[in-house]
């Protein structure tokens, strides 16, 4: 979460954090996709929206209990109890101002005030709750970077900078979340339909094949860019070994089945040959 802390300028100026149940893939240059997701726009962190809980953020704590992906349990309710306690921050939810992102890629440039403020609120907001990061840094962004945004976007618009045309990335445009919109950039998941679409069948003949169909559960959120093609590209460590699983499950299933049809059709010769 604070990266600018154990590689510091100017020796290091950007990093690039990947979980290690994800790969980019051999082809992928760290320093062009640092270069695409920060410096062309402008942006100083980076990060994937979440597969499915994108705007539901609340709900990522239903799914750390429910598969029991914390070894703190009780501090994960309690956390989730301060957060629905905040009125501020469930108007912003209610609103549809929740940002869930997936923390398994993250692109930070170090030198960045704005960063380092994100970084720091969000080791705050993890800090004093449960073992998972993920529901902190909703919190944090909205406390550390989104609410001020929009007070200042108000307090712009109260005082005519709409009308003079001098809002622009002071107010408006800097509380994107976007390429070119602000200091964060996020992107639709690699999991998303942006990057399924292409290769997903017809529902008609995926339904008549009993095949998976298009599910808006994985649209991207409107407040994301579409994610760049080397992500689309990009996998999971755990999927590659379910799918390796499967395909081996599969292979052993059809070789038996040949296997049982070849002694059938032998036990049916020799009974005919039987006098």
């Amino acid at each position: 979460m604070l990266p600018h802390l154990f590689f510091t300028e100017p020796h290091v100026r950007a990093s690039l954090y990947l979980d290690s149940e994800s790969r980019l893939g051999a082809a992928v240059n760290v320093s062009s996709a640092v270069r695409e997701l920060l410096t062309d726009c402008g942006a100083a962190f980076a990060a994937q929206a979440h597969k499915t809980r994108s705007t539901q953020v609340l709900r990522e704590f239903r799914a750390i209990l429910d598969n029991a992906n914390t070894v703190e349990p009780a501090a994960v309710a309690a956390q989730e109890a301060r957060y629905r306690a905040d009125a501020q921050y469930m108007r912003t939810l209610r609103d549809g101002g929740g940002v869930g992102i997936d923390a398994e890629l993250l692109v930070r440039q170090h030198h960045s005030k704005p960063m380092r403020q994100l970084s720091e609120a969000w080791m705050r907001a993890y800090l004093r709750g449960g073992d998972r990061d993920q529901p902190a840094f909703s919190y944090a962004l909205d406390k550390a970077a989104m609410a001020p945004c929009r007070r200042a976007a108000a307090a712009d618009k109260a005082g005519g900078l709409y009308e003079s045309g001098r809002a622009g990335a002071i107010s408006g445009e800097s509380c994107g979340l976007s390429c070119g919109q602000g200091f964060v950039n996020l992107v639709g998941h690699s999991a998303s339909n942006d990057c399924t679409a292409p290769e997903a069948p017809e529902p008609e003949a995926s339904a008549s094949a009993g095949g998976l169909t298009h599910s808006s559960d994985f649209d991207r959120p409107t407040w994301s860019a579409a994610p760049p093609s080397w992500l689309c590209r990009a996998g999971s460590l755990a999927a590659e070994a379910a799918a390796a699983a499967a395909a081996a499950a599969a292979a052993a299933a059809a070789a038996a089945a040949a296997a049982g049809a070849k002694t059938s059709s032998m036990l049916g010769h020799g009974a005919l040959a039987t006098p």
